[in-house]
């Protein structure tokens, strides 16, 4: 999927280097004239013209202690991670290499880059 460039990007990441602020940025875009706001616009198309498409990454295969965390996120709601970790640490190897293959699976499922 390729992502297009708009004018409202190209002026954004142009105002943020002196406004450090998204909602001023907001505000000026607003504020802003039909013509410059064309003159942005115009200027986004050109680069999306001139432009290769962006690639997605493949996402990486999931650990065993990524499958964990997420199991346990659907079972313990509203749990902290760092309990979460504390039980992913009192896990034997034998069940740590359990997760490990369930997450190699839901890898391949998922189409993840192994």
């Amino acid at each position: 999927m390729e992502h297009r460039i708009s004018g409202w990007n190209m002026f954004v990441g142009e105002r943020m280097k002196s406004v450090h602020n998204l909602a001023e940025v907001a505000k000026l875009w607003r504020e802003a004239s039909e013509e410059e706001k064309r003159v942005w616009n115009e200027q986004a198309k050109m680069l999306n013209i001139f432009s290769f498409p962006i690639e997605k990454k493949p996402k990486l295969a999931l650990t065993g202690y990524n499958q964990f965390v997420r199991r346990q996120s659907e079972v313990l709601r509203n749990v902290e991670l760092a309990d979460i970790a504390e039980l992913w640490n009192e896990l034997s190897p034998l069940e740590k290499g359990l997760w490990k293959e369930e997450a190699r699976l839901a890898s391949i499922v998922e189409g993840r880059v192994m």
